[in-house]
């Protein structure tokens, strides 16, 4: 499933900031990253691709969307 979801990241040009194994200090939350979208809409049409590919049955996850600053 994570092959899936770096391919729906791919495709609607996103990347990955950075990807933090925390498992070691929560057991809540034990992986969790930061994705970089180039619009509002690719973002939206990464969700598609992720809900399509039955995804999010598999992760238990919380989306925060957000803008860079200086």
């Amino acid at each position: 499933m994570s092959a899936r979801a770096r391919q729906a990241l791919a495709a609607v040009g996103g990347e990955y900031v950075v990807i933090c194994d925390s498992a070691w200090s929560s057991e809540r939350w034990p992986m969790w990253g930061v994705e970089r979208f180039p619009s509002i809409e690719a973002e939206q049409r990464h969700a598609r691709l992720l809900a399509e590919a039955d995804a999010l049955r598999y992760f238990d996850s919380l989306t925060l969307l957000g803008t860079e600053s200086a």
